[in-house]
């Protein structure tokens, strides 16, 4: 067991699930849970209705909520990292779905007369409740065993800086924040920004990089830097990395937005700059004005 469980680590530290599994389970679980309701609706006696004709609203369905699943991603993100965001994403795709088919099933139904295609209103509301209800129940499980396998067994954390605040600097904050398995805790935030400066990002105060001394570093137990800046000239990036590691500090960088693992970013993607990486480096002392 321990070997399948250090094996497990192993393997999904460096793997996430594939978006099209993601989209199949969904799809899957919306089939299954529309014949489901129909069960539900009848309290799991005999249905009144023929199977192919449940069959066919069966597809239906599945069409319905497949595109707009599609169409706002929420199969997208990572389900080990689920935030409010991903499941927000999933509760407007299947509201979209659940309005769509009440107006399609009233118009073919009641207006034009075909029966085949008009859903009853009951097993259209128990499938909405039902399907939001598991796809809701199986993310959030996911993200616990993962938080779970993968958390820490040792209670202390490597304290870090983000270096940038902006929109990278959040993702690496939000990343580390619903990873169980994070390292890291974050200190502060540096930025040049003087509107983000003195200001709370999450609850993690935001300084300029002035701050960054080895007085600073030891006070608040540093161990390293994590940069997150996208648009910056390459002789001050070397600047703040060089002067980072001549103040005793571990340099990480977040690799490029193109090399993330399905468009996310991920912990495993930190890439730690060693002293040979600097060029051309020579004692400097960083000019943070």
């Amino acid at each position: 067991m321990d070997r399948l469980i250090t094996w497990a680590r192993g393997y999904f530290k460096k793997h996430s699930l594939p978006r099209w599994l993601v989209f199949t389970f969904d799809t899957s679980a919306v089939f299954i849970t529309f014949v489901f309701s129909y069960f539900l609706r009848y309290n799991f006696e005999h249905i009144p209705v023929d199977p192919g004709k449940v069959f066919i609203q069966s597809i239906i369905v599945l069409i319905t909520y497949g595109t707009f699943e599609y169409l706002f991603k929420s199969f997208a993100g990572l389900i080990r990292h689920t935030t409010i965001k991903d499941m927000f994403n999933v509760f407007i795709a299947n509201s979209a779905s659940l309005i769509l088919l009440l107006g399609f099933s009233y118009l073919f139904g009641n207006i034009i007369g075909f029966q085949i295609f008009g859903i009853p209103f009951s097993i259209i509301i128990i499938h909405y409740v039902t399907i939001c209800l598991v796809i809701f129940t199986t993310r959030i499980f996911i993200k616990m065993i993962f938080e779970l396998l993968f958390a820490s067994r040792s209670k202390t954390k490597k304290n870090v800086i983000i270096f940038g605040a902006g929109s990278m600097g959040n993702i690496v904050k939000n990343v580390i924040l619903s990873d169980g398995s994070a390292e890291y805790n974050i200190s502060a935030f540096l930025d040049n920004d003087l509107q983000l400066q003195g200001k709370n990002i999450g609850g993690i105060p935001v300084f300029h990089p002035k701050r960054l001394t080895q007085a600073f570093l030891r006070k608040h137990n540093i161990e390293s830097i994590i940069f997150a800046i996208k648009d910056i000239p390459v002789s001050e990036k070397r600047e703040i990395f060089n002067y980072a590691v001549d103040i005793g500090l571990e340099v990480m960088e977040v690799a490029a937005v193109q090399n993330w693992l399905d468009g996310k970013f991920d912990l495993n993607q930190l890439k730690k700059i060693k002293v040979e990486d600097l060029l051309s480096r020579d004692s400097i002392k960083m000019n943070m004005n």
